[in-house]
C-alpha cells in the first residue's frame, strides 16, 4: 500500500497535537503501538521495547539510556522517540533531533527516516527557519535516501514523494550530500 508523504508525516503530527494536551498526561495504548514502528526493538532493545508497550516509560527510558551508554546505537534512536512522542519525558523536538542524530550517523535506518521525517515536516507544517530551508529539506533527502538504502520499508515508501517537495537546487544539494556519505 502506498502512503503519501503528507499523510505520512501527518499522522505523527495530528497525534503530537493530540499527545500535547494537558489532558493526556500519558500517551494511549493505540498511540504506544503506532509509535512503536519508528523504534529499533531487536537484540537487547526487544525488553526495554516490552517495558514502553507496557507503558512503563520511565523504566524503557531507563533501560534505552543504559544500552546507549553501552554504545548500542538502535537505543539512542529511540531516546529521540520518546521525547519526539513525550512517552516518559516532556515533549522536546530539539532533543529528538540530537538523538536521532547521533543514532543516524551511527547507520540506524529508524533513526535516518526519523530526522528526515521530523525535519522535512517542520518546513513543510510550518514552524522552521525559512531561511535554514533548502539546507534542511537537502539534509532529510539525504538521510531519507540512506535510510531508503537500507530498505527500511517506511523510507522507501516515502522517498519519492519527498523528492516530489525539493526545489531543483535542493535536490542537486541533496544529491552532493549523499555521493559525500557515499564516499562515491
Amino acid at each position: 500500500m502506498r502512503i503519501s508523504f503528507a499523510a505520512t508525516l501527518a499522522a505523527p503530527v495530528l497525534a503530537g497535537l493530540v499527545l500535547a494536551t494537558p489532558a493526556r498526561a500519558q500517551i494511549s495504548n493505540d498511540d504506544v503501538a503506532r509509535v512503536k514502528q519508528y523504534m529499533v526493538c531487536e537484540g537487547t532493545l526487544s525488553k526495554a521495547c516490552e517495558l514502553f508497550m507496557k507503558g512503563a516509560f520511565a523504566e524503557a527510558r531507563a533501560a534505552f539510556r543504559a544500552a546507549a551508554d553501552a554504545g548500542e546505537a538502535g537505543a539512542l534512536n529511540n531516546l529521540g522517540v520518546l521525547h519526539e512522542n513525550g512517552a516518559g519525558v516532556p515533549r522536546n523536538a530539539v532533543r529528538a533531533v540530537e538523538w536521532y542524530r547521533k543514532a543516524a550517523e551511527g547507520g540506524v535506518a529508524a533513526a535516518q527516516y526519523n530526522l528526515a521525517m521530523l525535519t522535512a515536516g517542520d518546513h513543510i507544517f510550518g514552524g522552521a527557519d525559512p531561511l535554514r530551508r533548502d539546507e534542511d529539506m537537502a539534509a532529510a533527502y539525504m538521510w531519507l535516501s540512506l535510510s531508503a538504502d537500507q530498505k527500511f520499508a517506511l523510507a522507501v515508501e516515502t522517498l519519492e514523494e519527498l523528492g516530489r517537495f525539493l526545489t531543483k537546487p535542493q535536490m542537486a544539494a541533496a544529491q552532493k550530500r549523499l555521493r559525500a556519505r557515499r564516499g562515491k
